[in-house]
């Protein structure tokens, strides 16, 4: 199937992101073992939220990462463990914090001594 040809075929007034389940996952495990079984591939929400890709990304093994506590919830409503999330913001609220780490969210990644501070 050529995604150009389906894509035209579809009438959509606005922009639109059309993925193919193969294509996304014969990338992921190309990355996977470009990276070595080592390496944490860790899936940004922000590139694409998509209910439908982020399932697919779990099921396949990704993890993610996830800038706010709203998307912490989109992963945690989809199933995915929260030991496969870091919470990867440069600057969270504190309350997001907080209710991370009720959720079980330990991982957080920081570029300031004062975000460490906070998340300590």
């Amino acid at each position: 199937m050529n995604i150009l040809t389906t894509a035209r075929k579809l009438n959509y007034g606005t922009p639109f992101f059309f993925a193919r389940r193969d294509i996304l996952e014969e990338r992921y495990l190309s990355f996977r073992q470009l990276l070595g079984d080592d390496a944490e591939i860790c899936y940004a929400l922000k590139a694409n939220s998509v209910p439908e890709i982020l399932t697919h990304l779990k099921d396949i093994g990704s993890s993610f990462e996830a800038a706010s506590a709203f998307e912490i919830k989109i992963l945690l409503d989809l199933g995915v463990n929260p030991k496969n999330i870091i919470y990867g913001t440069s600057i969270k609220p504190s309350d997001h914090i907080r209710q991370a780490c009720k959720w079980g969210i330990n991982r957080f990644a920081a570029d300031s001594r004062e975000e460490v501070d906070k998340v300590a």
